[in-house]
């Protein structure tokens, strides 16, 4: 008895296992790739990226030291001063 008859990225006929879902490796990757592109991007994933780009900007804007920069000029590249991440947690202890 099987599971699934067809395989559910390409349709294609299974042949082998009873419990097999799809008929080469390339399909289930195409397939998780598609099913985690049609969800909603996590709140996690949200606030990652923030956190990566403002760290971006902030490392292309400081390069020798200590530098002022206009808030303006900031949130233009897309900096978020909402989301930040202070290295204190670290040696909190």
């Amino acid at each position: 008895m099987r599971f699934y008859e067809t395989c559910l990225y390409c349709k294609k006929e299974l042949k082998g296992r009873t419990d097999k879902k799809f008929c080469d490796p390339q399909c289930k990757s195409a397939y998780q790739y598609q099913q985690a592109k049609d969800k909603p991007e996590r709140f996690y994933n949200i606030v990652d990226n923030q956190l990566k780009l403002n760290r971006k900007i902030l490392k292309e804007y400081n390069k020798g030291g200590k530098v002022i920069v206009r808030s303006s000029m900031l949130t233009q590249e897309g900096f978020d001063p909402n989301f930040f991440h202070t290295l204190l947690e670290k040696y909190k202890r």
